[in-house]
């Protein structure tokens, strides 16, 4: 009775043999390097709605830091990448065409017919 609250204590280096010992320094060795690998990793936690580009960033990371993308992964981004250039494109020709229209003399260079 009475030991649900208790703590265990751990055994002293006295108390183990030698096969324990050693494998207690394996461990703490191993938990050591663990933490000084952990501590060399950044996390960085990325809050956004929908389509602001959370996606965008990593595969920018993976492109610059990394070795690049496969050639699957390439294949699935390659109609988005043509999808993205063409609709701002069409953003620009309309905001061109919106300069124009503003003040005809002074964008006249800015004329498109869409």
């Amino acid at each position: 009775m009475g030991t649900c609250c208790s703590v265990k204590s751990s055994p002293s280096k006295g108390d183990l043999n030698e096969a324990e010992l050693r494998a207690h320094e394996d461990i703490k060795d191993q938990l050591i390097t663990a933490e000084k690998q952990d501590n060399r990793i950044k996390k960085l936690l990325l809050l956004g709605s929908g389509s602001s580009g959370k996606s965008t960033i990593f595969r920018q990371l993976k492109c610059v830091y990394d070795e690049g993308f496969s050639e699957a992964e390439l294949c699935d981004i390659l109609p988005a990448l043509r999808l993205n250039c063409v609709a701002g494109i069409l953003t620009l020709l309309r905001k061109s065409e919106q300069l124009y229209q503003l003040d005809e003399k002074e964008h006249s260079e800015c004329y498109i017919d869409l």
